[in-house]
């Protein structure tokens, strides 16, 4: 007697537990992960390609250029990585030696509370490197002004994190490439707005090559004004209101037969 919605959060993946035949829509934010979808066993008539839903903080932002951001955090001007830990601050400084090792004169952000033991690997890698520019500014509530102030953005793969950079305009790296965001590679690939590697030393070649040309740095934000995503929580919200009113609609129709 009520309509049956589902929003698949992960953008590219539906999991197999969350295809149905019952569902009387199928909300997903994007074109691959409708296609993948109908393959699982999803009726296509059911899936509505939806604008992602930006969290509050994200939302009416004032757009800053890397200068302007980098100022205003108090960085220094140059090339920029952000390096996102995920929710659990789990990682090693691999990344880190390597770029120390290569000599490159770049600029590393680390948001996120790290853990314990990811805290004692950045201590002993600070007090071997101290002219490495390092940040680590913890939980921060103004995540955009650090997507602003990077030139590339890496990571896991979370799709708030992955979205969240598309929408701002960053590339983004997927250094951890679990089951749930295999899709991520295809996407990366089919639309150019990023990589998917696992390799540190790949991973710094890709930032390498990415630095050095220019015309790649432009041709990026060429392909990010052809990305066919839309980000809009109140278009969304809107969605679900009209889709429901057209389910009583046609509930109505039905019973007046």
């Amino acid at each position: 007697n009520i309509p049956v919605f589902e929003y698949s959060a992960d953008v590219f993946f539906t999991p197999n537990q969350a295809i149905s035949g019952k569902l009387d829509k199928l909300y997903i934010c994007t074109q691959l992960g409708k296609e993948l979808t109908i393959e699982q066993g999803q009726p296509e008539e059911t899936i509505s390609i939806c604008p992602f839903p930006l969290k509050k903080t994200m939302r009416d932002i004032k757009f800053l250029s890397k200068h302007e951001a980098r100022e205003k955090l108090g960085l220094e001007d140059k090339f920029t990585i952000l390096l996102n830990l995920g929710g659990e601050g789990i990682g090693t400084t691999d990344f880190l030696k390597e770029i120390q090792n290569r000599g490159f004169d770049w600029q590393v952000i680390t948001v996120g509370t790290l853990s314990q033991s990811t805290a004692i690997h950045y201590k002993n890698f600070r007090e071997k490197h101290p002219d490495f520019s390092l940040h680590t500014p913890g939980f921060v509530d103004n995540i955009q002004d650090y997507i602003f102030a990077s030139d590339v953005q890496t990571g896991k793969a979370g799709a708030n994190s992955l979205m969240e950079s598309l929408y701002l305009r960053r590339p983004f790296l997927v250094s951890n490439l679990l089951y749930a965001a295999l899709p991520t590679r295809e996407f990366m690939q089919r639309h150019k707005v990023g990589w998917t590697e696992d390799s540190v030393k790949e991973q710094v070649s890709i930032f390498q090559a990415y630095d050095q040309d220019k015309e790649e740095q432009e041709a990026m934000q060429q392909r990010f004004d052809k990305l066919p995503l839309s980000f809009d929580t109140l278009a969304f919200a809107a969605m679900i209101i009209e889709d429901a009113k057209a389910f009583y609609v046609k509930k109505a129709k039905k019973k007046a037969k």
